[in-house]
């Protein structure tokens, strides 16, 4: 009977092992899932820094920043973009004045009442008028309105 009590004995004792075992990854991946929300909060308030700086502090940002906020610029612009293309997939365009999306024939905003017609006239009216206002970046040549102060294209200052 020895060998049996002695087999209980390991048997016990390995599913005792296995349990803790067991119990140690448990809470090994409750800390670790811990971790990753804490993680995940950092991540979110570098991210809530950065556009804070870039809404704030566009025009002052040292030379080393410029990249990044033309990357960020450039990307919006790029997503813009694209949602006009999935419009034009889809059919519909989106209202200058409202943002209301409408079917692609429309030349009345159903929401706003605005004359499509007569606001793309106004708009490129305001362009002519408006581009006697640039002027081309000292630095890199880029077509730039007089009133900025740093060039989108190179991130340069622009000294009056």
């Amino acid at each position: 009977m020895s060998i049996f009590d002695d087999l209980g004995k390991k048997i016990s004792k390995a599913g005792g092992n296995a349990v803790e075992k067991t119990k140690q990854r448990t809470e090994i991946s409750r800390i670790n899932g811990r971790i990753k929300e804490e993680n995940k909060k950092i991540d979110e308030s570098y991210r809530k820094i950065g556009e804070m700086f870039v809404e704030n502090f566009r025009e002052e940002a040292p030379e080393e920043f410029l990249v990044f906020i033309r990357q960020i610029d450039e990307s919006h612009d790029n997503i813009e973009k694209y949602l006009e293309d999935i419009n034009k997939v889809k059919g519909v365009k989106k209202c200058p004045s409202c943002g209301t999306i409408l079917p692609d024939d429309a030349h009345f905003c159903s929401k706003c009442g605005i004359d499509f017609k007569e606001a793309e006239s106004r708009r490129l009216s305001e362009e002519e008028e408006g581009s006697n206002q640039i002027m081309a970046c000292p630095e890199c040549g880029a077509i730039i309105k007089e009133d900025v102060d740093v060039c989108p294209a190179c991130g340069v200052k622009i000294e009056r």
